[in-house]
């Protein structure tokens, strides 16, 4: 339980600081593509009765959003990573629809 989502949240902070780091700007696209697909999941496969699952999908949420600062990912990501951002951007919780509305800047 719990401590697989502990790795998986960590995980993301990790990729997150990698992407404000820009590490991610000496990537191959389709490593990058395999990263953010990563990140996507986490975001998505979200159970809203499981508060440590809102944590995951925030920090791999705000992940997404730093490595799109970093760089420009293939467009087959960008619309799964758009259509996320939008749908998150309606979330109840705070913190994740602020990083969703962050990404959505970025994109326009």
């Amino acid at each position: 339980g719990n401590s697989n989502k502990d790795i998986a949240r960590c995980t993301c902070t990790i990729l997150k600081n990698m992407a404000f780091a820009g590490v991610f700007k000496h990537v191959s696209e389709s490593r990058l593509d395999s990263i953010l697909r990563t990140l996507l999941q986490k975001v998505n496969s979200f159970n809203p009765e499981d508060t440590f699952s809102l944590e995951v999908q925030r920090e791999a949420l705000h992940a997404i959003v730093a490595t799109y600062q970093a760089c420009e990912p293939a467009r087959g990501t960008l619309q799964l990573v758009a259509a996320t951002f939008s749908r998150c951007s309606n979330s109840s919780d705070n913190r994740l629809a602020q990083y969703a509305q962050q990404g959505l800047d970025i994109l326009s």
